[in-house]
């Protein structure tokens, strides 16, 4: 059953945009809902896949117009999937996220990049490392959405081992 909700968790572009905001700031139902334009109810389904599957977790309470809001935060750990059927719904996920995220394209410094290789297994763990270590920086100085003074980026890895033909 946990690895059906880690499928789900992925599969869905409103819960890619959840983790997204969730990298910058820790939110609450409602503050998710505004962002992205949904009903609390929508997002409330969504953010209990998420955390079923462990992406997401409780990270506080906050007084909001005389009742208890509870605050979420993204958990970065639970990016790497070792599952074969998670793994093909997340890229999947992804390619869509990364097609709805280019209609905002704005020129400035950007770096685009395909590669299919071959390298010996002690530069691919090397580089598994490295994105990984690139991933949690980003995600520790990520801002606020909409902050003054900051921009908007997007960043998608998929980074994955092909089978020998």
């Amino acid at each position: 059953m946990k690895e059906i909700n880690h499928l789900r968790s992925t599969a869905h572009p409103i819960r890619l945009r959840i983790l997204s905001l969730l990298t910058g700031e820790n939110l609450t139902q409602g503050e998710l809902a505004k962002l992205l334009g949904k009903s609390q109810g929508v997002i409330g389904y969504h953010l209990q896949g998420l955390i079923e599957a462990g992406k997401v977790s409780v990270a506080g309470k906050k007084i909001v117009r005389g009742g208890e809001a509870t605050i979420y935060k993204y958990n970065l750990s639970s990016t790497r999937s070792r599952n074969k059927s998670t793994q093909k719904v997340q890229i999947q996920a992804l390619a869509h996220e990364l097609i709805r995220r280019s209609s905002s394209f704005e020129n400035g410094n950007q770096v685009f990049s395909d590669l299919e290789f071959w390298v010996s297994e002690e530069n691919w763990t090397k580089a598994v490392s490295q994105i990984y270590e690139i991933l949690e920086n980003l995600h520790k100085v990520a801002l606020p959405s909409k902050q003054e003074k900051s921009l908007r980026a997007s960043l998608s890895v998929a980074l994955f081992q092909v089978k020998k033909s």
